[in-house]
């Protein structure tokens, strides 16, 4: 969520220390993930295959951040028959108050298997603020209790997060939810 430039002068880290420059970078993706978790949702651009069933309808909404463009729409009776791909004539991604549907110009075949690949999330440059935010206090909570391994380097633990008694930081764990809570999504990536 943040550029490894803004890490080390936040945490005001000499670039030509390499061992330092590894360990923070191992952060801020344990923090991306970590906050992509929480959100359910990719937030930084991706390729990002959504598996659904027909159900007889012609829209199907996207429970995602933002979504850049579909890819492909594919579908098959059973996994034992081959993909059809749809033409992009066929259907239209539309957006309504951040909320991205596909509107399909014919209903979707019940119980068909169908398969959506979009690209979506944002470039870094373009995270909001106050994700950039939750990204700094992760990254810099890290790697000043390194020893107490609050991120887990190879490990991401969301209960790691809290802080221990001998630690000197409180537990930010509630109030990064309540910023998190409006980029999180229903559907779990």
């Amino acid at each position: 969520m943040i550029n490894i430039d803004t890490a080390l002068q936040y945490l005001n880290i000499d670039a030509s220390n390499t061992a330092d420059v590894s360990l923070v970078e191992q952060f801020i993706n344990d923090s991306t993930a970590i906050i992509e978790y929480e959100c359910r949702t990719k937030l930084l651009t991706s390729n990002v295959s959504i598996q659904f069933k027909g159900d007889g309808y012609k829209f199907y909404n996207l429970n995602c951040y933002k979504v850049n463009s579909i890819t492909s729409v594919k579908y098959r009776e059973t996994a034992f028959n081959n993909w059809t791909t749809l033409a992009n004539t066929e259907y239209i991604l539309t957006t309504n108050n951040n909320m991205y549907s596909i509107v399909f110009k014919d209903v979707l075949k019940k119980d068909y298997e169908y398969e959506i690949i979009t690209n979506q999330g944002v470039t870094l440059s373009d995270v909001p603020a106050d994700l950039q935010k939750v990204a700094k206090e992760m990254v810099y909570i890290s790697y000043r209790n390194q020893s107490k391994d609050i991120l887990g380097k190879s490990n991401i633990s969301e209960a790691n997060l809290g802080t221990s008694i001998g630690t000197s930081f409180i537990d930010m764990r509630p109030v990064w939810r309540s910023i998190l809570k409006k980029y999180t999504y229903k559907s779990i990536i």
